[in-house]
């Protein structure tokens, strides 16, 4: 399962009003072509897998991921409103992609804290024994004494 791809998919349909499942369907209809060549775009720009793995997903084989690839960026290059829309799926796509990184580096600073407070527990419960003890022997000697 790939989380990154699995966004990809999701903004793409949304924006294009399509079903994912859809996508998955034989079909040669230009909008949901057209929806698929974009989602394999991004998913190499993203890189989230392979040729093979980008279009494994579609029940494609690379040689079709790589051509959907080639064919959004010819289309960028001489289509406007085409370039617009690949701009503004690029735009919140970066942007997710930035949140992922800083949650990831988050994560691997947390890390360290969650061993810390382990062993932090562990010293504390350590340390409770030990007063536990003192007060039992403080009990003992006063008794003694009395």
């Amino acid at each position: 399962m790939n989380d990154l791809y699995d966004y990809i998919e999701h903004t793409i349909c949304e924006g294009e009003r399509f079903d994912p499942i859809v996508l998955k369907h034989k079909t040669r209809r230009r909008e949901i072509v057209f929806t698929r060549q974009l989602i394999m775009y991004f998913g190499k720009e993203f890189e989230v897998g392979s040729w093979h793995f980008i279009g494994g997903k579609f029940g494609l084989d690379h040689a079709t991921a790589m051509h959907s690839y080639h064919t959004i960026e010819d289309l960028c290059a001489t289509d406007k409103k085409i370039r617009d829309k690949v701009a503004k799926y690029r735009i919140s796509l970066v942007r997710v992609e930035e949140l992922k990184t800083e949650v990831d580096i988050f994560e691997e600073m947390a890390e360290p804290i969650r061993i810390s407070m382990v062993e932090l527990q562990s010293k504390y419960i350590y340390i409770q024994s030990l007063v536990s003890n003192i007060r039992t022997e403080i009990r003992d000697i006063n008794k003694v004494r009395n």
